[in-house]
Formats: C-alpha cells, sequence, structure tokens
C-alpha cells in the first residue's frame, strides 16, 4: 500500500511534470473575456480618440480607419489611467503602476504583455441596433496595426 508513495521514481516523474506544466504557463499575463460591445453609431465616432470607460476600450480612428485598444492592465486587469510623463502620453495602471505607451507597449512593469487590439465589427444585423453601429470584439486579438475601414 506505501509502495507507491514511497516510490522516488514516481515522485520524480510527478514534480517533473508539475514543473513542466507550470513553467509553459504564462501567469504575467492576464486576458480578457471574449465578448463584444457596442460603441455606437460610426458616424459619430469620427473623434481621433474615443475612451469607453465601461467597457475598458480606446477607439482611435485616423485616415486609415477604426482601431480599438484595451486600457486593462495586462498583468491584472486593473484600469488603466492616461497621463502624461515628459510630454508623452502613457497609460498607468490603478493598482500596479505597470506602465504602457499610447500603441499599448510595456514601458514599466510588472506586466510584460503589451495591451492587446481588438476587432471592430460594423454589422447591426447580427448583434442589433441601428445600422452603422460600430461593435467591439473583445477577447480575441488583432494585430495592432489592424484598421476597420470606414
Amino acid at each position: 500500500m506505501c509502495k507507491l508513495f514511497m516510490d522516488n521514481s514516481l515522485v520524480r516523474i510527478f514534480l517533473l511534470i508539475t514543473l513542466l506544466f507550470f513553467s509553459s504557463c504564462d501567469f504575467t499575463s492576464r486576458k480578457r473575456a471574449v465578448g463584444y460591445f457596442r460603441l455606437g453609431l460610426a458616424q459619430f465616432l469620427k473623434a481621433q480618440e474615443t475612451y469607453f470607460p465601461a467597457s475598458k476600450i480606446l477607439l482611435r480612428h485616423d485616415q486609415n480607419g477604426f482601431s480599438a485598444m484595451s486600457t486593462e492592465c495586462t498583468y491584472d486587469l486593473s484600469p488603466l489611467i492616461k497621463k502624461q510623463e515628459n510630454g508623452q502620453e502613457v497609460w498607468v495602471s490603478s493598482e500596479t503602476e505597470s506602465t504602457y505607451d499610447g500603441r499599448g507597449n510595456v514601458l514599466h512593469g510588472p506586466s510584460k504583455s503589451r495591451l492587446p487590439f481588438y476587432k471592430l465589427k460594423l454589422d447591426s444585423a447580427v448583434y442589433g441596433g441601428p445600422a452603422d453601429t460600430l461593435y467591439v470584439q473583445v477577447g480575441n486579438e488583432v494585430d495592432p496595426n489592424f484598421r476597420l475601414v470606414n
């Protein structure tokens, strides 16, 4: 009965498997749950930047179209606060002081992962609401250069 628990080779195998599993996991980066937020009518969202505090999304509009960046810390999902430091726009975690530049790159940790950008859709037929309603799909990341062409 005790032989199973006393066999050092089984204990070593268990510890090795546990070590391999946990070493492959990234515990320093957290991701938001997948879902959609309705941002509003595209025609009214043409400002260079529009911040949506309830959904923690920063919507940007430029000559190439719309992009959406998360404003939640990738270390612990705490809200970020926009500040000016040395003449540069930065986003700072309210909890950990992780700092990101305006493009979502990490300037100061403990966070190690950049802020994610999310896919935007202009599709009221599927999600409801008036025509030309802009939606952001959080949780599924896209390249920071992704733009929804308007």
